[in-house]
């Protein structure tokens, strides 16, 4: 009675390294996609500079987490979201567009 709970836990163990086991490692990222997420993250730093000391007029912003710079094969997918972060925003954007 007293090796029940430690071959449950056992059990337990040993099923949960198999699981592990039979996961997929996760790729690595590679030296151009390193490179680019880099030189994301310091425009968007850039970005966030300027806007605070000169923001704009209306910021458009499109929703496109999984699109990567070189992603040219889901353009489609991106400017669809462009277009839907200009429709979001074109009570805004029309009395701009209006008063020129």
């Amino acid at each position: 009675p007293n090796d029940a709970p430690a071959a449950t836990w056992r059990g337990r163990l040993r099923e949960r390294v198999g699981r592990m086991r039979k996961r997929k490692p996760a790729t690595a990222p590679t030296a151009m996609e390193i490179m680019s997420t880099s030189i994301q993250m310091l425009e968007n730093r850039l970005k966030r500079n300027r806007m605070a000391s000169d923001p704009p007029d209306v910021l458009i912003q499109p929703f496109c987490p999984q699109i990567s710079t070189l992603d040219f094969h889901r353009a489609d997918e991106a400017i669809e979201a462009g277009l839907l972060a200009v429709e979001k925003q074109l009570d805004r954007l029309l009395p701009l567009i209006k008063n020129r």
